[in-house]
């Protein structure tokens, strides 16, 4: 029922009615609380809770050129009173010239955009809903608050119902018809290009007085926005080009911002500027009129078919920060753009206190790239390297804990495994369903769709095949080779029908390279690192060819988790123009061995260097630690002396050596090398004296896990292709030959283990629950059973000195963890687990606490308790070939 003057709407005194449409009737109101005038828009139904929700949104818009919305009621909003007419009645009046036109423009530009950086679209962009004040001052209405209605087929179109902000449902017409962009006429969901559509549309009509889809009715307006061109010849040459980019049909081609219409609108305009004709042909009545119509033709032929002048490309630059509580993680993904540059998936780990309020703890993340805000992904918890499927809908990443390769959807949903993977570093997916990825030092490939892995290419003496890259034809892909021979290291393309002999394209860098395909006017260029410099060249893909000189791109590009051959550049690139790239030491460019008090408070650093590996293990008598160590390109076993600050090399071998394992007496150390292909058991002198020693001949790989305190056992894990990582225990009594037993091997992995001090039980990792998780049994021998001591996702177990306390590193909050133990002659009581303490950034799940338990070595960056900016940003570029002198 309408209202009348003088009654009262909550604490809102009705004054007059001053409009009706399909959403209900507008009221000018008076606020006594803050004496002044308002507008109410009182809808003839209550609202959703989602609209209320979304209108608050909408509220939170605080621009001079958007009226603002003041409060929501159960079917009412209240609004901004503005006084002065709309601009359907200056259209009415006739065409407004370019000068008279331009502060309106430029006005109108300024509020869409401050609502598009929000992430809030208009979806109804009209005349109507468009008021200039007495003070010149344009004010955009209705910010996404219209109403859904069922649209007739009579009626003016101008002026046609339109619906809710919130309407998101397929086949839902969104706008008004006459101003409508093509993928609302469609019922399609949309974005901000449809705001900018609509804005081309007004801009149109505001310069010509006509609007350039007018039909008689709905359904012809809606059949001129799908099909016809509007006429060219009656706007202003200043701003074709603007209208041409703004009512592109195909959203694709369309402005991609409205912050780019500024810059269309301020460009001079360029004599003889052909836009492609489009000719009718009729059917000719006479000779003559033929003529002139062939003439025509060919005319219009010779104008499509000479060069264009492309429009020019405007480098935008801005930074995005990780969620709020959360910083990116320093893996290859803190930042990967889709393939059409909509979105940006990255991984984000819950610093202190706060991750404890959000489930997410560490994972992947999608955000919007015209968005504020992001999402994590359910079902990538303790996951990295994010990469993406050609068609923007998948994305594919590594499940760490898990040890998989997986894939889910960008709309959400389960993930669902692709293949089972050891340190995986890296993948890229062709158009036709293969995934190439880069682990166990070799590049392999698997179907999207799942199945079993195979090499594709084979290391000849380098040490490593790395981050592979499809490119275009979807056979053809790049890789990175990394040798201790600076003339063999670079990056080399291959096929996956003859991916041998290979053909080297760039020397002098050890880092990935990306190709960037052509984007507007720019051609095809293969961007890679120039020591901290990222360059671009021309590069053609067919031919496998280099051209020109490289071009900088950006300065001070960073390193990310720079350990184990990896070398990974931190940038990532679209398939149109949009570069996302960190820079200095926001990547842990060096890692920071460091001593922490199990309460966390204290933290001692050791040594840094940023080549140390992720595995170390500390001496029993405390006086080093060994590690594995990346120089030259070459692996091998170092040693850390703690009183001198002495790091000495004990391996030597060109194959890679790690995993070391200290024996109990701190005299000798175990460890794993690649001599021969696959990961096997050897054994050195601390101090360096003599050879290495192999210790068990296998057909399978094999890592050392812990020496037995009386010296009787190296615990090792075995990979068997049926029964995956297994547990065993090898004799090192002198006896020969050496008869391995086994601990424990069962259909899942068993990959970490520690022996207790007393020699009688091992505790060890395992995926059986589905999830990496820390577990209890005895030695072969001891009583039957397994006692489970995590409670969520847990990693590399260690006993204190007594063994009555388990710690382990929990990566879902980045924490060390720590379980009261008590073992008894035929089963083991477990306390609940403790939060010992976190850190902003480890950089590896390894850690070794003192046998007294009161302080823990970890690896991490070295602004891992500092409030150091470089951890958050992350550098955005669009139409970054535009950078290029």
């Amino acid at each position: 029922m309408p209202l009348a003057p003088g009654e009262r709407l909550g604490p809102y005194e009705i004054l007059a009615l001053v409009g009706k449409g399909g959403m209900g009737e507008v009221y000018r109101a008076h606020d006594d609380r803050l004496r002044r005038d308002v507008a109410i828009k009182v809808s003839n139904a209550e609202f959703s809770e989602r609209f209320t929700r979304e209108a608050r949104a909408v509220a939170s818009l605080n621009h001079s050129n958007i009226c603002h919305l003041y409060d929501v009621g159960p079917n009412y909003l209240v609004m901004e009173f503005v006084e002065g007419e709309d601009l359907t009645s200056a259209i009415t009046a006739g065409p407004m010239s370019l000068d008279e036109a331009l502060p309106v423009i430029r006005q109108l530009i300024d509020g869409i955009e401050a609502a598009h950086e929000k992430n809030i679209i208009h979806r109804d962009l009209k005349p109507a809903n468009i008021k200039i004040t007495h003070d010149g001052v344009v004010k955009i209405l209705d910010f996404g608050l219209a109403k859904a209605s069922d649209l007739s087929s009579a009626g003016d179109p101008s002026q046609s119902p339109t619906v809710t902000m919130g309407a998101t449902v397929a086949g839902t017409i969104l706008g008004t018809a006459a101003y409508m962009s093509p993928e609302q006429a469609k019922g399609k969901q949309v974005d901000k290009r449809a705001d900018i559509f609509s804005f081309g549309v007004v801009l149109y009509e505001l310069l010509t007085g006509q609007n350039p889809f007018k039909g008689e009715t709905v359904v012809e307006s809606l059949g001129a926005i799908l099909n016809k061109d509007p006429d060219w010849t009656s706007v202003p040459a200043r701003t074709e080009r603007l209208l041409r980019w703004c009512l592109q049909k195909d959203r694709k081609s369309r402005l991609a911002s409205i912050s780019d219409a500024r810059i269309l609108l301020e460009e001079p305009v360029v004599a003889n500027a052909v836009e492609p004709v489009t000719v009718v042909q009729k059917q000719p009545t006479s000779k003559l009129p033929w003529l002139v119509t062939a003439a025509a033709l060919i005319g219009a032929a010779a104008l499509a078919f000479w060069p264009q002048p492309a429009p020019a490309l405007h480098a935008l630059r801005y930074t995005i920060d990780p969620p709020p509580g959360f910083q990116f993680t320093n893996t290859n993904g803190a930042g990967t753009p889709s393939p059409d540059g909509r979105f940006i998936v990255f991984g984000a780990v819950a610093v202190g206190s706060t991750a404890g309020k959000n489930a997410a703890g560490q994972s992947l993340w999608l955000r919007p790239s015209d968005s504020l805000e992001a999402r994590p992904l359910p079902g990538t918890q303790d996951s990295n390297f994010p990469f993406w499927s050609p068609d923007g809908k998948s994305i594919g990443f590594y499940a760490v804990s898990e040890r998989k390769l997986k894939r889910v959807e960008a709309v959400g949903g389960a993930p669902q495994v692709v293949c089972d993977v050891v340190n995986f570093e890296g993948g890229t997916w062709s158009q036709d369903g293969v995934i190439l990825f880069s682990a166990g030092n070799l590049i392999q490939r698997v179907a999207a769709a799942g199945g079993k892995p195979e090499p594709v290419t084979k290391p000849a003496g380098e040490q490593s095949h790395r981050d592979p890259q499809f490119l275009p034809d979807g056979q053809s892909f790049l890789y990175r080779v990394v040798s201790r021979d600076e003339k063999v290291s670079g990056i080399y393309a291959a096929t996956l029908a003859k991916p041998d002999p290979p053909v080297r394209l760039v020397t002098g860098t050890d880092r990935k390279a990306v190709y960037a395909p052509p984007f507007a006017s720019s051609p095809g260029y293969l961007l890679w690192m120039r020591d901290q410099t990222l360059v671009a060249q021309r590069f053609d893909p067919s031919a496998l060819k280099l051209q020109g000189d490289p071009l900088p791109v950006a300065e001070d590009v960073a390193m990310q988790a720079p350990r184990n051959n990896a070398r990974r550049a931190a940038f990532w690139i679209s398939q149109n123009g949009l570069l996302a790239y960190r820079t200095g030491a926001a990547t842990n460019s060096t890692i920071q061995m460091t001593w922490i008090s199990r309460d966390g408070k204290q933290r001692d650093p050791v040594a840094k260097a940023d080549d140390f590996g992720s595995d170390f293990r500390l001496s029993p008598d405390g006086k080093h630690v060994a590690l594995s160590r990346t120089v030259s390109g070459n692996k091998d076993i170092w040693l850390y002396e703690f009183e001198r600050g002495v790091l000495s090399r004990l391996t030597f071998d060109a194959a890679p050596d790690e995993f070391p394992v200290w024996s109990p007496d701190s005299r000798q150390l175990a460890f794993a090398s690649q001599r021969g292909g696959l990961y096997q058991l050897f054994r050195k002198d601390a101090g360096g004296a003599g050879q290495e020693e192999r210790l068990h001949e296998s057909a399978v790989a094999e890592r050392p896990m812990d020496w037995s305190r009386d010296g009787k056992f190296l615990l090792y894990s075995a990979d068997d292709p049926k029964t995956l990582a297994d547990a065993w225990a090898l004799p090192m009594d002198g006896t020969s030959p050496r008869k391995p037993v086994v601990v424990h091997q069962t259909p899942f992995r068993e990959g970490i283990g520690r022996i207790s001090p007393d020699g009688k039980w091992v505790a060890y990792q395992s995926d059986e629950s589905g999830t990496s998780q820390i577990y209890i049994r005895a030695m072969p021998g001891g009583p039957a059973g397994q006692w489970q001591v995590s409670n969520a996702v847990a990693q590399q177990p260690r006993w204190r000195g007594d063994g009555k306390e388990l710690f382990y590193f929990a990566p879902a909050v980045a924490a060390e963890m720590a379980a009261g133990i008590k073992l008894l002659a035929d089963r083991v009581d477990i306390e609940t687990p403790r939060e010992l303490f976190r850190s902003r950034g480890f950089a590896s799940a390894y850690h070794e606490p003192t046998p007294d338990g009161q302080r823990v070595l970890v690896l991490v960056p070295p602004f891992a308790d500092e409030s150091d900016p470089g951890a958050g940003a992350l550098n955005i570029v669009s139409n970054w070939q535009a950078l290029l002198k």
